[in-house]
């Protein structure tokens, strides 16, 4: 559990942050305005290890935030520890606080913290970031989005697992070897 190895004041300090957040989203009194796109730049602090930044991006993922951007149908890895939100309903301080608590909450420390709007996404120049050629990224490509169907992203997944099978050449391939 996230949080465990936190000294007591800290633990204090996350139960502080989430009932925060449940008394503002309450009385309605939560700060700021609702953007659709964000840019955000979290900075954990302490001494995180992998796997707590593997629970972090997938904290962020929950929040509607992703570390790609997709551009002309493919998709491209943000640089480290940028993340891109699109469409979002939740307020600019209410985004903040949750991603302060989810920082609380694995590292025992708050971060720092950048939110930027995004009028328009497509807007965002980008320049030498890394192409994402999981088959994830592939399907993005084909359905615009990475499609909501749950068999394609576990297919994904375990087309990107170390226990790939063999890549179609087609579609017809494709299909023909999932019956195998």
């Amino acid at each position: 559990m996230a949080g465990r190895g936190c000294a007591p004041a800290l633990r204090w300090e996350v139960a502080w942050f989430r009932l925060y957040i449940a008394l503002e989203i309450a009385d309605n009194k939560v700060g700021g305005f609702s953007v659709a796109n964000v840019i955000c730049r979290p900075e954990l602090h302490g001494t995180p290890t992998r796997e707590q930044y593997d629970q972090f991006h997938a904290g962020m993922k929950e929040l509607g935030l992703e570390r790609t951007i997709t551009r002309d149908g493919k998709v491209f890895h943000l640089p480290t520890g940028e993340y891109l939100g699109l469409n979002l309903s939740t307020p600019l301080a209410l985004l903040a606080l949750k991603i302060n608590a989810l920082a609380i909450q694995i590292s025992c420390h708050q971060c720092k913290l950048t939110l930027s709007p995004v009028s328009d996404p497509a807007g965002i120049y980008i320049y030498g970031l890394e192409e994402d050629v999981s088959y994830a990224s592939a399907l993005a490509s084909l359905f615009g989005t990475q499609p909501a169907y749950p068999g394609f992203s576990a297919l994904a997944a375990l087309a990107s697992s170390k226990h790939a099978p063999p890549q179609p050449t087609g579609i017809l391939d494709f299909l023909n070897g999932m019956k195998s």
